[in-house]
């Protein structure tokens, strides 16, 4: 048995896929297994998938076929229910790691095995432009609530027991926030979480979300409608507005970035500095 089971899923990622799976062969700690997911791809992914493959045999996958795109939620569990390994560590297609990324998860999770999750840090990156994405340990649904999302699924370690138990949704309606309705789950029964400080993995900004910002927001706000009791909502949802300035504003989107800078209420001297750089037009 692997101490880790790598999941990743593919959607039409022709473009990033062999610097992603570089990554994870690359690694310093190679006690795992790699399982792809081809969730339906139109492209040439699974070509070049399997040219890296040839050129690297003693790194051979598991391969999950779907017939049609299902989407992140269905690709991950499709991983998981084929995963040997007592940890998953998920890895989107498009994001790579540092190469010692699963030597220090290892190192922390065999010291505390009670740990049932761990995550860390990430470096964003867009348009050659790289900055850390802070983290910080969530102890409770208030934290999501008062400063937002810190867990990002290519920088998340989880149990195969409670992968297994607590599956990702599957429901169309909250494609994209599959992973924010999970860790609320995994919040409310209480599963063991533990944070890693340092930047692990490189996490990509694409264009997909930017263009779909307002979709992706309504589905977070449906999550929210979910856990949450009604009074807390209104202020989760201005805590996504300001993180959806901050995607606009890094991204060079600076109108709508000062859209959701005041959606979001927020008046803190952080933000004001923020609103200052974007109205003179800096990707901060």
């Amino acid at each position: 048995m692997p101490f880790f089971s790598v999941v990743i899923p593919v959607y039409n990622a022709s473009e990033h896929i062999t610097e992603c799976l570089h990554s994870v062969i690359g690694q310093t700690y190679k006690d795992f297994e790699i399982i792809i997911v081809n969730d339906g791809c139109t492209d040439d992914s699974m070509k070049k998938v399997a040219e890296f493959f040839e050129a690297f045999p003693e790194y051979e996958p598991k391969i999950v076929h779907h017939n049609y795109n299902r989407g992140l939620g269905a690709a991950r569990n499709s991983g998981v229910f084929r995963a040997n390994g007592k940890f998953i560590a998920f890895l989107d297609a498009d994001d790579y790691w540092a190469v010692t990324k699963l030597e220090k998860a290892a190192s922390y999770l065999e010291i505390f095995p009670i740990w049932d999750l761990l995550y860390h840090p990430v470096v964003e990156f867009h348009n050659g432009r790289q900055r850390k994405r802070s983290a910080y340990f969530a102890s409770g649904l208030d934290d999501f609530i008062l400063k937002g999302n810190p867990l990002v699924p290519s920088a998340v370690v989880l149990s195969r027991k409670i992968a297994l138990e607590h599956p990702f949704s599957t429901d169309r309606s909250l494609l994209g926030v599959e992973d924010l309705d999970l860790w609320f789950r995994l919040i409310q029964a209480k599963v063991q979480m533990a944070m890693i400080p340092e930047a692990l993995t490189f996490y990509r900004i694409t264009s997909g979300l930017t263009s779909r910002i307002m979709q992706h927001l309504s589905r977070c706000e449906k999550v929210f409608k979910t856990y949450l009791k009604e009074e807390y909502i209104a202020t989760a949802m201005e805590r996504k507005y300001y993180e959806a300035a901050r995607l606009m504003q890094k991204t060079g989107r600076h109108k709508r970035a000062e859209i959701f800078y005041r959606r979001s209420k927020n008046k803190d001297f952080k933000t004001r500095i923020l609103r200052l750089a974007n109205r003179l037009h800096f990707a901060v």
